[in-house]
Formats: C-alpha cells, structure tokens, sequence
C-alpha cells in the first residue's frame, strides 16, 4: 500500500505541475480549496474510506483544485479513477475538504 501511495502521489504532482491544475485532467474545476497541510492530513485519514465507497478508484492523492481561489488555499484531494461513469455526478467534500474525481483509465505498474 505504501508503494502504491508513492507512485499515486508522484503521478498527481505530475499531473497536477504538468496540467496547472489537477481538475482540468478530467476534473471538475472548483472555486474553493483548503491549504495544502489540510488536504494531506484529511486524506490520510480518509483515503481507504474514499477507495472503499467510490467504485473504480485506481487510486488518490493531493493536488490544486481551485482555479479561483489564493494559491496557498487551492488544495483538495484527487480522486483517481478508471472511467468516466465511476465519476460523482454531485461535487463532493470531506470535512471541507473539495474531492476532484479525475478518469485516467487503470494504473499499471
């Protein structure tokens, strides 16, 4: 599990440097983040419950979320998935936290 969260952490910050913003890989732009501690502490506590409840998660991590709001507070969690139909058609929040569900097809090492 650790390695796996290794290499889904490396891949958001890909994405996330690569894209500007983690959203626009298939996610859905939000207003709104939290800092980046915030994001990191609240997914630690909450990622097996989100690939638990949320079918076809390939995996999670931490990226910018928010297009509109001060940089140091444009973080949420990133929400790996393998096709379009496993993504929430309502926004959604962990404790205040934004979720951005991103479709990147199956992970494969």
């Amino acid at each position: 599990m650790k390695r796996r969260s290794l290499l889904l952490a490396a891949v958001s910050t890909a994405i996330a440097a690569g894209a500007g913003c983690a959203a626009q890989k298939g996610g859905t732009m939000r207003r709104d983040g939290v800092d980046l501690a915030t994001a990191r502490r609240v997914l630690a506590a909450h990622r097996d419950e989100l690939e638990r409840r949320h079918p076809g998660t390939t995996g999670s991590g931490v990226g910018k979320v928010a297009a509109d709001a001060d940089p140091s507070r444009a973080y949420g969690i990133v929400v790996y998935v393998d096709d379009e139909r496993h993504r929430p058609a309502e926004p959604q929040t962990v404790e205040g936290v934004p979720v951005v569900f991103v479709v990147t097809g199956e992970f494969r090492p």
